[in-house]
């Protein structure tokens, strides 16, 4: 079983994952970069939720399956939000990450390959949303600006 530091530190990043760390992107990199998460999650989840539920000890993992169906709805919720520029964009990134935590947390106790590979996508999400949390403030002008580009 791997711990959340194992797994957060074992990602392996991609080249525009290190760009994104190591130079100064736009908002609307952060966002893309965000967008791309949520959506990587939820394909995760959902891999993880049919292959923990299609298991013959389903029942050991009642709690992942929840939590990755749970974790999967809020990120397409997530996802829809950022694509339209909510106002709310902030606080759903920020309930996002939380959710992706726990999730990844829960994924990462279990040995399947299918629930590693759902608690790196949680925590990779959870940390583009919390960097998009707390990089973005929503104003008429930055939403405009946003349907503009």
């Amino acid at each position: 079983m791997h711990t959340h530091s194992a797994i957060r530190s074992s990602l392996s990043f991609s080249s525009s994952t290190k760009s994104e760390i190591t130079a100064e992107v736009s908002h609307a990199d952060i966002l893309k970069f965000c967008i791309d998460a949520c959506n990587r999650c939820v394909e995760a989840c959902d891999v993880c939720a049919a292959t923990c539920f299609g298991d013959e000890d389903a029942d050991d993992f009642r709690h992942c399956i929840g939590l990755s169906v749970d974790c999967a709805a809020l990120c397409r919720l997530t996802t829809s939000m950022l694509e339209r520029h909510s106002e709310l964009l902030t606080e759903i990134c920020r309930a996002c990450a939380q959710v992706c935590d726990a999730c990844g947390d829960e994924c990462a106790r279990h040995e399947s390959v299918a629930c590693q590979a759902c608690a790196e996508a949680c925590y990779r999400c959870a940390a583009r949303c919390r960097r998009l949390a707390n990089s973005y403030r929503f104003t008429p002008a930055t939403r405009e600006a946003a349907f503009a580009s």
